[in-house]
């Protein structure tokens, strides 16, 4: 077995382990309530992660674990890797790549939270593998596989839109467009629409309103502030780190890589709509794998390779260390990792009041999962989510409903009497009668 088989099967294990222990943060919890509600799509991302979180079901019951199909979907994209990296590396860069990959703070330990990136990452980097397959060989047979991926990556996450436009600018620069065949892209265009009905069939049915959201969430928004294109530049280098950022632009710099497309597209697109509006540190994260290989082609010190890897390794390990304290004061007010403390106050509400509703996604979310109760937000409250399309978010009085002290009841809500029955940390419980 080689090393990098042997990597990968250990970091399986313990990926599983780890998965375990790790509560489901939040945004988790969301989609774990809608793989209970299983859809063709939803308003906020396409169905996969949902998908995905069913078939966990018969796991739920042990520890944190009905997050494991998308732990192995993660662990799978490192596979496609392998297979797409191995005509360009030797055994120990495979291995080095490899070991990048499991430390690097979004793509590593993001891997075992389940969240539509993941999929996304899979079907993308399939997408790739079948790309290059497809020039080495065009034929339909490759075509149409190429087309199934990115249907099934439109079924994961919306940024798989990016990957087309990384075939043009790959066959441009490579001037390679006598290679494609027109049937062939006929046949890929009509896979890929026809396994990305379901996301396109539940928009038409519902006025587009989850491509519009989309839009306006990352493209439309118009913004003068200077912080947007800032906070993402020092997100990417934290999250890439210098040692690995730069041996990989100066790699492509001096032999432009086929790998450099894949590399830098999504890199360059995000900091351009950055420009407009707020972009999330983890929308990038297609580029990653081929960042990393094209710095581990470029990484002519070994000490840059140990270098990143102990820092990596350091910040893996406070991670985990903070998980398992679970001690308010080692969690950042504004990290993430603050989640994972600050719902445990409410786990026995579902129990004591009933019928129980939240005034927001991420709440009522928690309190579902925890409870394994049915715990719907209030209609109208905060953003349009998931739950404003379902019948059961406006319920007739009597009822209960979790807020922050900074929340109030949605206007039709604010004909009924109310009254605080509990306070819980930044919480207070209401009886609306």
């Amino acid at each position: 077995m080689s090393l990098f088989l042997k990597i990968w099967w250990v970091s399986l294990f313990v990926k599983i382990g780890l998965a375990a222990l790790v509560p489901f943060f939040s945004d988790e919890a969301y989609y774990w309530v809608w793989s209970h509600h299983i859809q063709m799509s939803y308003f906020d991302h396409p169905p996969m992660i949902a998908w995905l979180l069913s078939l966990g079901r018969p796991f739920e019951s042990i520890a944190n674990l009905g997050r494991l199909p998308v732990i192995v979907m993660s662990h799978g994209t490192l596979l496609i890797w392998k297979k797409i990296l191995e005509k360009y590396m030797d055994q120990k860069q495979l291995a080095a790549w490899l070991l990048l990959a499991l430390l690097n703070p979004l793509f590593g330990l993001g891997g075992i939270i389940a969240t539509p990136d993941i999929p996304l990452l899979f079907f993308w980097s399939l997408s790739l593998l079948m790309f290059e397959e497809y020039i080495n060989h065009p034929t339909p047979r490759l075509a149409r596989a190429l087309g199934i991926c990115l249907g099934l990556g439109f079924c994961s996450k919306y940024h798989i839109v990016l990957f087309p436009l990384g075939i043009l600018f790959w066959l441009t620069v490579k001037k390679q467009w006598h290679i494609v065949k027109l049937q062939h892209v006929r046949v890929c265009v009509f896979m890929g629409l026809l396994f990305s009905l379901p996301v396109l069939i539940w928009n038409f049915t519902h006025d587009f309103d989850s491509f519009a959201f989309q839009l306006r969430h990352g493209l439309v928004k118009k913004s003068q502030s200077l912080t947007y294109p800032l906070e993402y530049l020092g997100g990417q280098i934290l999250l890439l780190f210098p040692l690995v950022l730069i041996p990989a632009i100066r790699f492509s710099k001096k032999n432009f890589h086929s790998l450099s497309i894949w590399a830098f597209l999504p890199l360059v697109f995000f900091f351009v709509t950055s420009l407009k509006s707020r972009v999330e540190p983890n929308w990038p994260i297609m580029a990653y794998p081929a960042v990393l290989a094209l710095a581990v082609l470029g990484m002519q010190k070994i000490s840059w390779k140990k270098t990143t890897l102990f820092v990596w390794t350091t910040l893996f390990v406070a991670v985990v260390i903070v998980i398992a304290i679970q001690k308010p004061r080692l969690i950042f007010e504004k990290s993430k990792l603050k989640e994972l403390n600050v719902y445990r106050v409410l786990k026995e509400i579902p129990y004591k009041y009933s019928p129980l509703f939240a005034g927001s996604y991420q709440v009522a979310a928690q309190l579902n999962y925890m409870a394994k109760k049915s715990v719907y937000k209030l209609r109208d409250m905060n953003r349009r989510d998931f739950y404003d399309y379902l019948t059961e978010s406006k319920p007739s009085t009597p009822f209960y409903v979790v807020l922050r002290y900074d929340q109030t009841l949605p206007e039709w809500a604010r004909e009924y009497n109310y009254s605080v029955v509990e306070e819980l940390g930044e919480f207070q419980v209401l009886e609306v009668r």
